[in-house]
């Protein structure tokens, strides 16, 4: 499990994922994820993960992250065997 405490309010660079995950919020500042090629254009891109909320990714494919304010954020990426 990897832990992520320095989200910002600007899109993260991307993180290819190299095996199945699955992210989780576990604070009450939502988070947003995207995906794609190139990273996102703008802050209403991707889908917003709200408190405790988590979404399955799969391996190959390039996340894109933010905190939706100035709160504090956590959020755990778990590999996950199919």
């Amino acid at each position: 499990m990897t832990v992520i405490t320095d989200a910002t309010t600007d899109w993260s660079a991307g993180v290819t994922l190299t095996v199945d995950e699955v992210w989780q919020n576990k604070r009450t500042t939502p988070l947003s994820l995207a995906t794609g090629a190139s990273a996102p254009g703008d802050d209403l891109d991707g889908v917003q993960l709200g408190p405790y909320d988590s979404l399955f990714l799969s391996a190959g494919v390039t996340v894109y992250y933010r905190k939706a304010d100035s709160s504090s954020s956590l959020f755990t990426r778990t590999a996950v065997s199919t």
